[in-house]
C-alpha cells in the first residue's frame, strides 16, 4: 500500500510563490501573490500556518492560516480600538485559503491539513480559528461543517474577540465560519 503524501511546511520564497499560485488556479479571486514572503510572514506572525501536501513536485493540497493583521488595521481604524485589534491579533487566527486539487480531492487531504493547522494553533493558545467563504466558494462550508466549524450568521455572531468584525462594520458578500480551540 502506498504511503499518503507527508505534509510539508511552506518556508521558502520560492515555495510560498508556487502554492500562491497553486491557490490563484484552485480559489476564486486570489492573487498568486497572495503568500508574500517568507521573511514577512515570519516577522508578522511567527505562529502562522503555511503547509502543503504534494505528489511528486507539484502541489495537490494547500492551507494558509494566520493572525488576522490586515482585518485588526480596519478594526482598529475604523472603530479606533486598538485594544480590540490587539486581541484580535493576539487571541485568533484568520483560514484564509484552504485548496485541494480537483485531481486529489475526497482522499482526506483537506481534513489532514486543518487537523494539522488546529493541532498548532491550539499549541499556540488560539482561542477563535475563523474564516469566510465568498458565494464562489460556498460549497466549502459543508466541508468545513464536517470539519468542526460553525457557521455564523452575520460577522457579529463569531465568538469574542472576532466579533468585533461586526462592530467595526467589516461586511464581506458571503459567509463567515469558526471554531472555538479554547474555552474561556
Amino acid at each position: 500500500m502506498n504511503e499518503p503524501p507527508a505534509i510539508e511546511d511552506i518556508a521558502t520564497d520560492a515555495a510560498l510563490r508556487k502554492v500562491g499560485q497553486f491557490f490563484a488556479t484552485h480559489i476564486s479571486d486570489v492573487s498568486p501573490r497572495v503568500m508574500g514572503t517568507a521573511a514577512l510572514r515570519i516577522t508578522l506572525d511567527p505562529t502562522g500556518v503555511a503547509l502543503q501536501i504534494r505528489s511528486g513536485v507539484p502541489t495537490i493540497a494547500a492551507i494558509n492560516s494566520h493572525a488576522p493583521i490586515g482585518i485588526a488595521h480596519g478594526v482598529a481604524t475604523m472603530l479606533a480600538d486598538v485594544g480590540a485589534a490587539m486581541r484580535l491579533i493576539a487571541e485568533t487566527k484568520l483560514l484564509e485559503h484552504l485548496a485541494v486539487a480537483p485531481r486529489a480531492r475526497g482522499r482526506g487531504y483537506a481534513r489532514a491539513l486543518v487537523a494539522t493547522a488546529e493541532q498548532r494553533h491550539r499549541a499556540d493558545g488560539v482561542g477563535v480559528w475563523f474564516g469566510f467563504v465568498d458565494a464562489r466558494e460556498r460549497h466549502a462550508l459543508g466541508l468545513y461543517e464536517h470539519l468542526g466549524f460553525r457557521i455564523a450568521v452575520t460577522a457579529t455572531d463569531l465568538p469574542s474577540p472576532a466579533n468585533v468584525l461586526g462592530r467595526a462594520q467589516i461586511s464581506r458578500s458571503g459567509t463567515w465560519f469558526y471554531k472555538e480551540l479554547h474555552t474561556r
